[in-house]
């Protein structure tokens, strides 16, 4: 399998989700989870209705008691399940999974997107400079339809931009936690976090940032 659906292991201790949510567990009433995506929050899962296969994100590592940062998820992604943008992975539904003990978690449902990411086609090497321009013009695209939404998407990477169907699509879009975070740095010494980052929240400007990277990103041949 490529892109989303290849399933990754999950590394112990350092997603605070996986000792929510279980494999076999069912979100929602009728998605069933499969296993995990990377290391961003996000299911492979089944829809036990339709039975098709779907994406199922929780906020990542959500400290107890943070309302706030419940809060905008639950709002981001009812903004975000309004883009019609196409290269914007279609958000389907939005609610809170229980959790044992009581407690909820905030979680979405959006389709799965089949196809390789932009890590996998840079692990090939660099891309020819008119392809990345093409590429880079097709995701200013979706950010400029979220960012005239309100959305920020506040950590686009080389493995957040997947080749689906003939399309370029953004996944998880928006849905990052609002605390601060640090930069961090990958192969070849590039951040995709802009400055502000490390002590605010995401803007459209950190989005164009990180754009910029994935650009140079492109043309140097370097995956995140």
């Amino acid at each position: 399998k490529s892109g989303e659906e290849r399933v990754r292991q999950p590394i112990s201790g350092r997603l605070a989700y996986v000792d929510h949510l279980r494999e076999s567990s069912v979100v929602g009433g009728r998605f069933r989870l499969i296993g995990p995506v990377g290391t961003g929050g996000v299911w492979r899962a089944a829809d036990l209705a339709s039975g098709q296969a779907v994406a199922v994100k929780t906020l990542e590592a959500f400290p107890a008691g943070d309302t706030a940062a419940q809060a905008r998820f639950r709002l981001v992604a009812r903004i975000v399940a309004q883009l019609s943008a196409p290269g914007v992975a279609q958000v389907r539904e939005s609610g809170e999974a229980e959790l044992d003990g009581g407690r909820t978690v905030p979680y979405l449902v959006r389709d799965l997107v089949s196809g390789p990411t932009l890590d996998d086609r840079l692990n090939q090497g660099p891309l020819p400079a008119g392809e990345a321009l093409h590429l880079v013009a097709d995701v200013a695209g979706a950010l400029d339809a979220a960012h005239r939404a309100g959305v920020s998407h506040g950590h686009l990477v080389t493995s957040n931009i997947v080749f689906g169907a003939g399309l370029v699509k953004i996944t998880d879009f928006g849905l990052w936690p609002l605390r601060p975070r640090p930069a961090g740095l990958v192969p070849g010494g590039l951040s995709y976090a802009a400055p502000e980052l490390t002590h605010g929240p995401a803007t459209p400007a950190a989005d164009m940032y990180a754009l910029g990277v994935v650009f140079v990103a492109c043309l140097a041949g370097i995956a995140s």
